[in-house]
């Protein structure tokens, strides 16, 4: 009967298809083909690197990257070749804000590639090379560069307040004035002032700082005439 035709035809669909995946073989897996993007050099001593994914080679990408030589020849097991990982990509673009490593900072020329990495292989694409001006910086040099951004080059600062920095090491701090400043190489800084001599402070600190020449701790109060005035704990007097 019709009924009993309409009711079996399924079943006969249903088991060709399943005879069908059966012998379909798996598409084959190769490397991914990645392209190096040009670099770019952004301000704070800070450099942009890019690369694409071309194609997945048939397995998708679990890991792309850069490498970084002081050799055209980037060996990716060679120890003195920095490796850079970088996040995986919602498009096939990748990229990371990086500055370079300390390793490979009295090279003369840089060298990177951008690479990818599937179930089978890691790939990498072509090198390019790194050209930095000769006024490069680098970020941590430039200690204020995290900082917020303001109005004409001011920056503020959540523990230390606002202030303009320059390039040659001075600031001008709304409240302390001019002084000239080095980072210690963690997240605290050493200050001179005119009349004050070397000063040190840091987030925890401030507005405490320690008196190099001291030897003690001063406590800042406020600016008053065009003055700095602090508390200093050796002496118990307002300098």
């Amino acid at each position: 009967s019709a009924s009993d035709h309409n009711g079996t035809a399924p079943d006969h669909n249903g088991s060709s298809v399943s005879d069908e995946n059966e012998s379909v073989k798996p598409d084959p897996v190769f490397p991914p083909i990645v392209r190096t993007l040009p670099t770019q050099v952004e301000e704070g001593g800070l450099i942009r690197l890019a690369g694409i994914v071309l194609t997945d080679g048939g397995s998708p990408v679990t890991n792309v990257g850069f490498l970084l030589s002081r050799n055209l020849r980037i060996d990716p097991n060679d120890p003195a070749v920095f490796r850079l990982q970088a996040s995986l990509p919602n498009a096939d673009e990748f990229h990371i804000l990086t500055t370079i490593p300390v390793g490979l900072r009295d090279a003369k020329r840089i060298y990177f590639v951008a690479f990818a990495s599937n179930e089978l292989a890691e790939n990498p694409g072509s090198p390019k090379r790194i050209i930095l001006p000769d006024d490069f910086i680098y970020s941590e040099e430039r200690w204020w560069f995290a900082d917020q951004e303001m109005n004409a080059g001011w920056r503020l600062s959540p523990w230390f307040g606002s202030y303009l920095p320059y390039d040659n090491g001075w600031i001008y701090h709304v409240e302390l004035g001019w002084l000239y400043a080095l980072p210690d190489g963690q997240d605290g800084l050493w200050l001179w002032k005119e009349g004050n001599g070397w000063l040190w402070t840091s987030p925890n600190t401030y507005p405490h700082v320690f008196s190099n020449d001291h030897s003690g701790w001063l406590y800042f109060l406020k600016r008053k005439h065009g003055k700095a005035w602090f508390y200093n704990y050796g002496t118990r007097q307002v300098e």
